[in-house]
C-alpha cells in the first residue's frame, strides 16, 4: 500500500479522538457464575499469516488486505481473497488464521490507537471478570474473546464456537457449565445458529422429506444468556453493497469486490427477498431470484459487472500474454460455480435461521439496537444510456458518501429489521447508537452488566 499521506494521518487523528472520547462510568462488581464470551462482527478479528507472522488484516497503517487484488491472477501473491476453485466451497482455505479480536487498531507506529472492543473488555475487567485466552482457557478465567475468520462460512464459525465452549466446560470440570454470549453484528448470526443447531452443519443436505433440518436447540443448552448488538436478523443491504462494489473503510482505503466476492459469509447475510430492497426508478420493488447466479450474470452484480470483467481480462493478458484470454475464460467458469454454491448455502442459512422459536429454549436473550441514524435501506436499478443495468447505491462525494435510499438504524443495520426480535426479547435497549461503537456506549455496557 502507498505511504500514508498527511491528509490521511490528519483524518486518522480526528477519528481516533472521536472514537476514544468516552465519559468514564462506574459500574458495580459482576458476580456471574457463567463465563462470558464476546463475539465480534465482520472485520473484527485479526488475520495473520502464520508462516511469516505478518498481520494481513488488523492494523490500519499496514492493511495488506487493501492492495491491488492480483492474487486471483498471480498465484504467488497472497491477499485477503479466499481461493474459489475447490468443491464444496468450504474447502477453500488460505494460510491466514484468526489470531485475536481487534480490541483496538494500532496506527502510526503505535502513536495512536482507535478502540474497537477494548472499552467493553476494560469495563468488564474492572467489574471483576478475568480475561483469558479462549484457545488456552483455564478455570480461573471467565472472560473470553472469540476470534474467527469472518470471511469464511458462518456455520464453520458456529462449530468452532461450540468447540471452544466444550473446552471451557472441560477446564471448569462441569459438564453442565453454561456461558453468556455478547455478540456484535455478524457475531450475532453465529451465536443464533449455534443456539439452534449446535455444532452440526445442517446446510450440507436435505433430509428424506425434502426439507431442511428443524432446530434441536442443542447449543442453547450450553448458553444461559445472549446479548445481540446490531445483529442483521433478516439480512443486510450492506452485504449486497459489499459483494457488489466492495467496501470503503475510510478515505482512500477500501476492500475490492474482487476480494469480497470470495467470502462465503457475505452471501449468508443477504436478504432473502429482493423485493425488500431492490427497486426500479419509479420506486417499485423488483422481483427476481437474488439467489440464482444467472441473475448476477444478467444484471452485472459484483465481478460480473461488464467493466469489471473487462478489466480482469486485461490484467490476465498482462500477466500471461500467451494464455491470458484462456485463463480468464477458465476463471469465469470457476467463479460462476463458486458464486452459485455460495448463494445456495447463503439461502439455506437464512431459511434455517428463520426457524427459531425462543419459547423452545430457556436461554435468555437481550437485544440492543440503534434507531436514529440514516442507514442504507435499498438500491435502485437503472438502465444506462447504453442499455446496461446499473445499481445506484451511493452518491460519491469527497470524503463522504450519501445513500440514495435510507431508513433509520445504526448506519449499518436497519432498526425495522430488528423490531420483531425486540418485542420478543427478555429486555431490550434502543437509542441513537452507531454500529461500530455499540459496545462502547455507557448505557449499553450498563445494561449488559445489569443482566450478567
Amino acid at each position: 500500500m502507498k505511504k500514508t499521506n498527511l491528509l490521511f494521518i490528519l483524518m486518522t487523528v480526528i477519528l481516533s479522538c472521536t472514537i476514544n472520547f468516552q465519559t468514564k462510568t462506574s459500574f458495580p462488581a459482576v458476580h456471574s457464575s457463567n463465563p462470558v464470551i464476546i463475539i465480534p462482527g465482520m472485520l473484527g478479528s485479526q488475520l495473520v499469516d502464520p508462516e511469516n507472522g505478518n498481520v494481513i488484516w488488523g492494523k490500519i497503517i499496514d492493511l495488506k488486505a487493501v492492495g491491488p487484488h492480483e492474487a486471483l491472477i498471480n498465484e504467488e501473491i497472497d491477499g485477503i481473497e479466499l481461493p474459489t476453485n475447490l468443491r464444496p466451497i468450504q474447502r477453500n482455505r488460505d494460510r491466514l488464521i484468526p489470531s485475536s479480536i481487534i480490541t483496538r487498531y494500532k496506527m502510526v507506529n503505535r502513536i495512536m490507537e482507535v478502540k474497537i472492543y477494548q472499552g467493553l473488555v476494560e469495563t468488564l475487567s474492572s467489574c471483576g471478570l478475568r480475561e483469558g485466552d479462549i484457545q488456552k482457557c483455564t478455570a480461573q478465567d471467565n472472560l473470553f474473546l472469540f476470534p474467527y475468520d469472518w470471511r469464511r462460512d458462518l456455520v464453520e464459525s458456529a462449530v468452532l464456537l461450540g468447540e471452544r465452549i466444550e473446552e471451557i466446560k472441560r477446564v471448569y470440570h462441569n459438564p453442565d457449565q453454561r456461558v453468556t454470549i455478547i455478540a456484535h453484528s455478524m457475531g450475532g448470526l453465529i451465536a443464533k445458529y449455534y443456539l439452534m443447531y449446535g455444532q452440526k452443519d445442517v446446510l450440507t443436505g436435505i433430509n428424506d422429506n425434502g426439507q431442511l433440518a428443524e432446530p434441536d436447540y442443542s447449543g442453547a443448552k450450553n448458553v444461559d444468556k445472549v446479548f445481540f448488538l446490531g445483529t442483521p436478523y433478516h439480512g443486510s443491504v450492506f452485504a449486497f453493497k459489499t459483494l457488489h462494489e466492495g467496501t470503503d473503510l475510510m478515505p482512500f482505503v477500501s476492500i475490492s469486490r474482487w476480494a469480497t466476492f470470495t467470502m462465503p459469509s457475505l452471501y449468508q447475510m443477504l436478504p432473502l427477498d429482493s423485493k425488500t430492497f431492490i427497486f426500479n426508478e419509479e420506486g417499485n420493488p423488483i422481483d427476481f431470484d437474488l439467489y440464482d447466479v444467472q441473475t448476477w450474470i444478467d444484471y452485472g452484480i459484483s465481478i460480473f459487472n461488464e467493466m469489471e470483467w473487462d478489466s480482469f481480462e486485461q490484467q490476465c493478458s498482462i500477466y500471461y500474454p500467451d494464455q491470458g484470454e484462456f485463463l480468464a475464460h477458465q476463471r469465469r467458469i470457476e467463479f460462476v460455480e463458486f458464486v452459485r454454491m455460495a448463494l445456495e448455502r447463503g439461502k439455506y442459512f437464512n431459511i434455517v435461521l428463520n426457524k427459531l422459536e425462543w419459547d423452545s429454549m430457556e436461554t435468555e436473550h437481550y437485544i440492543i439496537a440503534g434507531n436514529c441514524n440514516p442507514t442504507l435501506s435499498g438500491v435502485i436499478l437503472v438502465k444506462t444510456t447504453s442499455g446496461k443495468n446499473e445499481f445506484q447505491i451511493v452518491k460519491k462525494r469527497i470524503f463522504s458518501n450519501k445513500y440514495f435510499l435510507t431508513d433509520m438504524g445504526d448506519k449499518t443495520v436497519l432498526y425495522r429489521d430488528q423490531s420483531r426480535e425486540l418485542n420478543s426479547a427478555d429486555d431490550n435497549l434502543t437509542g441513537c447508537f452507531i454500529h461500530y461503537r455499540l459496545l462502547s456506549y455507557p448505557e449499553v455496557q450498563q445494561m449488559i452488566i445489569q443482566h450478567l
